[in-house]
């Protein structure tokens, strides 16, 4: 059984939970440091853990969403599920959570993530533009909504 279940900002080992899933979903130059984590991680983030449940809870992916002149602008700054959790739907729930949070129209997304990108078009996205090298060497595709 999963459950998602927003977490403070000062839960303890809150970084090195984020930067183990990262470390396990992303290739070296797209995952969190712990320099570029440290940028979002603030007292307008919300954070929510992917949770299974067994004999002992496990963290099993995470979502950081970034919020900026609350409540009017809301980023989904980085989204993690580990990859055997992937394929059940946990993405859309966290993409729901988001779309709660959202008061603008516009999302930018990694380009290597087309099941993210997937995602935001069955929820009214469009693509609008790409923009090279937005994320280091990965370009961004800036959608609307």
């Amino acid at each position: 059984m999963i459950r998602i279940k927003q977490v403070g900002f000062d839960v303890e080992g809150l970084r090195e939970k984020i930067l183990w899933i990262d470390k396990r979903c992303y290739k070296r130059d797209v995952q969190f440091n712990e320099d570029t984590l440290n940028t979002f991680l603030d007292k307008n983030s919300k954070i929510y853990f992917i949770i299974s449940r067994g004999k002992r809870d496990t963290i099993v992916g995470y979502m950081l969403l970034s919020l900026y002149n609350p409540p009017r602008e809301c980023y989904l700054t980085s989204m993690a599920i580990l990859p055997t959790y992937r394929n059940y739907g946990i993405g859309k729930k966290l993409f729901k959570i988001f779309l709660k949070y959202r008061k603008g129209h516009k999302l930018s997304l990694h380009a290597v993530n087309p099941a993210m990108i997937h995602i935001a078009e069955k929820n009214g996205f469009r693509k609008v533009r790409t923009t090279r090298n937005y994320f280091g060497k990965h370009n961004a595709v800036l959608m609307e909504g």
